[in-house]
């Protein structure tokens, strides 16, 4: 009898892993870092794709996120299988209608949300191929609001338990007219004072240059000098 129970109870357990698992027409794999001859590109046909594993801000840099916001690009996949109609039309082509953000303070495993934002695409994806999708992630203006972003961090002791969540997911459509939806995917960006850039402004006859397509994020910047 024991063993019937443990057996029954083993199956119960196959089932319910299998459950959890989230099947999603559209599949969110992972942030893209541009890349290609000028480092500024995104090569949607690459046979390589490099990726952050979590992101990074740095305050210092907040003239330029002011303006830019934090940039984000999502490798995507359609996971529909190809399937097309009489005269070669194909019915599970793809496409983007928005991507919906949430926004997290994160501290020491609490999260307060501070932003909710839609960004809208008109990208298509064929049937089994992957896209990219970008956009910038949080109004610019919610980094450096005395009530946002750089509000919460200035009352945090230890900068190194915080983070920005980003929790995305993609709204589509197919040709056929169908809803489509993503997975959802959480980003975590790193906030930090310094960690990229060690000075609010550079000294005097240098200019601040990125490594990384003049981004102000995640890459370490430094100050050249603009003398000839």
């Amino acid at each position: 009898m024991t063993k019937y129970i443990k057996q029954v109870l083993f199956v119960f357990l196959i089932l319910l892993t299998g459950c959890s698992a989230e099947y999603t027409e559209l599949q969110i794999l992972s942030t893209v870092v541009p890349s290609g001859d000028d480092e500024c590109t995104i090569d949607v046909k690459a046979s390589e794709w490099s990726f952050f594993s979590e992101g990074t801000l740095d305050f210092n840099l907040k003239n330029a996120a002011r303006e830019t916001g934090y940039d984000v690009t999502l490798k995507i996949l359609n996971n529909l299988p190809e399937k097309n109609t009489a005269d070669g039309i194909s019915y599970n082509k793809a496409i983007i209608d928005k991507v919906e953000v949430l926004s997290y303070f994160v501290d020491s495993g609490s999260e307060i949300l501070i932003a909710k934002e839609n960004f809208y695409s008109d990208i298509t994806i064929s049937a089994g191929s992957f896209s990219v999708v970008s956009f910038t992630a949080i109004a610019p203006e919610i980094y450096f609001d005395v009530d946002g972003l750089k509000g919460y961090a200035e009352e945090v002791e230890d900068m190194n338990s915080t983070r920005l969540k980003l929790k995305m997911k993609i709204f589509a459509h197919n040709v056929a007219g169908s809803n489509l939806e993503s997975n959802t995917f959480e980003y975590y960006v790193k906030l930090c004072t310094g960690c990229l850039f060690p000075y609010t402004v550079c000294p005097a006859n240098t200019a601040r240059k990125s490594s990384l397509c003049g981004a102000t994020q995640d890459v370490p910047s430094s100050c050249i000098s603009t003398e000839e």
